[in-house]
């Protein structure tokens, strides 16, 4: 099976696990008791999972509505390496403008758009591969594996700081995670979230485990910044 291929289907495993993990903890989740603050200490926030305080689970789907309707102007960069392929977008983006640029393997492609024009709107958000990354990041914010680590200020928001770590999921967790990446796949970083959600930043390394037992290692670096 060729590399591209087994890259659709890691694609179609992720969304997969990741509903059924959905499935599974809807089933056993329960609310947070209403007027309960976080009062826990720095040392206690590092242990508790994403979305255990009452705050918003972190999300990368804000990415694709706050690109079509700014609620104010931000920059917004997009890095991604896969073995020896690298793409960079690069965009500044208003509520009725997208410019920027987009360089990968085969060279450097301008994004433009402009809401007037809905040819150029449409195609300068679609440059973005903002479908294809939120799936599998809304599984490990559904694991044991994101644990908050206190609040920081972020490229000009106010954010709480979540640590990445497949290393630690809880066996059921695991499990999932197994099945989207492989028994030897695993997937580190962190990830800053506003007041809403929203992923202003985050770091990830992520590793595959191929039919042949070798790992594709993937890096991602994104972030929205404020003007």
């Amino acid at each position: 099976m060729s590399r591209k291929i087994v890259r659709v289907s890691r694609h179609v495993a992720l969304a997969a696990t990741g509903l059924l993990f959905l499935v599974a903890s809807g089933c056993s989740s329960s609310p947070t008791p209403k007027g309960r603050e976080n009062t826990a200490s720095p040392s206690q926030a590092s242990a508790s999972p994403a979305g255990s305080s009452g705050m918003p689970r972190p999300t990368l789907g804000c990415y694709a509505d706050r690109t079509l309707n700014a609620p104010a102007p931000f920059h917004l960069s997009w890095k991604l390496d896969e073995g020896n392929q690298h793409s960079d977008w690069e965009a500044d983006v208003t509520a009725n403008t997208i410019d920027g640029t987009w360089t990968s393997s085969s060279g450097t492609r301008k994004i433009h758009g402009v809401r007037s024009d809905a040819s150029s709107w449409q195609a300068a958000f679609a440059t973005f591969p903002f479908g294809s990354e939120s799936g599998h990041f809304r599984m490990y914010s559904n694991t044991s594996a994101m644990t908050s680590q206190g609040r920081e200020s972020v490229n000009g928001y106010d954010t709480t700081k979540y640590s990445i770590d497949t290393s630690r999921a809880g066996p059921m967790d695991a499990q999932v995670i197994h099945m989207a990446m492989g028994a030897k796949g695993y997937a580190k970083g962190a990830a800053w979230a506003d007041t809403e959600g929203c992923v202003v930043q985050f770091i990830l390394d992520e590793a595959y485990q191929q039919p042949d037992g070798s790992l594709d290692i993937e890096h991602r670096d994104v972030s929205m910044t404020k003007h």
